[in-house]
């Protein structure tokens, strides 16, 4: 997703057309009700997103854009425009906005998903006259960056780098509804050093800090300080959101294979204040709306050998029965069938189970896939290796490769087939 770039003109008693990429084009004299807000203190805030069917401005898949008004990190006017069907532009108007100091942020959303989000930086909004100012959207995580990785043993977050953030805060919750309080906050990472964050079965806690001071260097970002010890920790602890402090506790709880997990994250970015001569704090810190939830994202643990029932020994190669166990959490399977037990493709032959498990959260269950030919494929004297492949298909994404895979178990095509069974 390239860089995506709104324009905004902010005015009292003027109209302005906006193109492309932030530049204004002609003005036109304004109404008569406009002038008298001018006398109450009140100015005119109007927001042209170019809709670029290129995809060059907004993400293509938006479907409809919050922009929101704020002071102090706080929103106070805010709406919601869709996309249209047939214009390329869209305007948001808000009326009666008090002079002073204003700033823009917006959210991009596909579906319930947000895709990307933006802060402009502070502007002044002034009765009779226009000023002009660019937003910035900036990607979020969303379903296409969230996976089960390392053969279900972990999950990756792709958090990427905005070039403001100080810090992310990392969510995990087991409801799609995520509730972003203490009880569900496991992580806070540097904003600009953890592109991809890892969730695993590790236990630790700790806290970070951020203070922003007249000490503070005014030509790089104010330092987010982390520290944490092993073991989880007890919950709770001091908690500070203010424009030049901020402090937080984490507890980062082992994630649990077979549950089913949603993310959701917050940013904490730092705004560069313009003092005069050098006086007073560089910046200020800026607190993010959370993302949309992330999720669902499946943990998975590895089917043993024994969990791998049969084939085992000699096995009459026209006839195959496979016999497994469930792994709790994962509703489809496959078997893996290859001479070579780094199961290249051009000499795997994969089976699905024909079905998806209506209760995957139990694990244990025997599935059997029976009656499989495999003549075609290997021949007599050959050792042959299987596996099952599974997964939760209801993840945002498929696990890394595709299937979470079980250990490898063998069997043998002996070259006089084995008698059958005498019942």
């Amino acid at each position: 997703m390239g860089r995506i770039v709104w324009s905004l003109v902010l005015l009292l008693g003027l109209g302005i057309v906006l193109s492309g990429c932030g530049v204004g084009k002609s003005a036109r004299p304004s109404q008569t009700s406009d002038l008298i807000a001018s006398a109450h203190g009140y100015g005119k805030v109007i927001v042209a997103i170019q809709w670029d069917n290129r995809g060059r401005l907004i993400p293509p898949e938006t479907d409809r854009i919050r922009v929101m008004l704020q002071r102090a990190g706080t929103t106070l006017m805010e709406q919601t425009v869709n996309r249209p069907i047939m214009q390329t532009e869209s305007t948001v108007v808000f009326e009666k906005v008090p002079v002073g100091e204003w700033v823009l942020a917006a959210e991009a959303y596909a579906g319930f998903t947000k895709v990307a989000e933006g802060i402009s930086e502070p502007f002044q909004v002034q009765a009779g006259q226009t000023s002009t100012t660019v937003l910035e959207l900036q990607p979020v995580a969303s379903y296409a960056i969230a996976q089960v990785v390392d053969n279900g043993r972990r999950i990756k977050l792709i958090l990427g780098t905005t070039k403001d953030c100080v810090a992310v805060e990392i969510y995990r919750d087991t409801s799609p509804v995520v509730s972003t309080t203490l009880l569900n906050l496991i992580d806070i990472v540097d904003g600009q050093a953890t592109p991809v964050y890892y969730d695993s079965d590790l236990a630790y806690n700790g806290s970070a800090t951020i203070e922003i001071d007249t000490d503070t260097p005014s030509d790089r970002l104010p330092a987010l300080v982390r520290s944490y010890e092993v073991g989880v920790g007890e919950g709770g602890g001091d908690v500070t959101e203010e424009p030049f402090n901020y402090e937080k506790p984490f507890n980062h709880t082992p994630i649990q294979p077979g549950v089913h997990y949603w993310y959701a994250i917050r940013r904490i970015n730092a705004r560069r204040l313009l003092s005069s001569q050098g006086q007073g704090e560089p910046f200020e810190l800026i607190y993010s709306p959370p993302s949309s939830p992330i999720g669902p994202l499946t943990p998975l643990a590895q089917l043993t050998e024994a969990d791998l029932i049969e084939p085992t020994g000699d096995v009459d190669i026209s006839n195959v029965t496979f016999r497994f166990l469930s792994a709790q959490g994962a509703d489809e399977y496959i078997v893996q069938v290859s001479d070579n037990p780094g199961f290249p493709a051009n000499r795997t032959v994969q089976i699905p189970l024909p079905y998806k498990l209506a209760n995957p959260d139990i694990g244990g269950q025997v599935l059997v896939i029976a009656n499989q030919d495999l003549s075609g494929r290997f021949g007599a004297g050959q050792t042959l290796y299987w596996r099952v492949g599974y997964r939760y298909s209801r993840d945002i994404s498929p696990p890394e490769g595709g299937w979470v895979f079980s250990r490898v178990r063998s069997f043998t095509v002996p070259v006089t087939p084995p008698p059958s069974p005498d019942f």
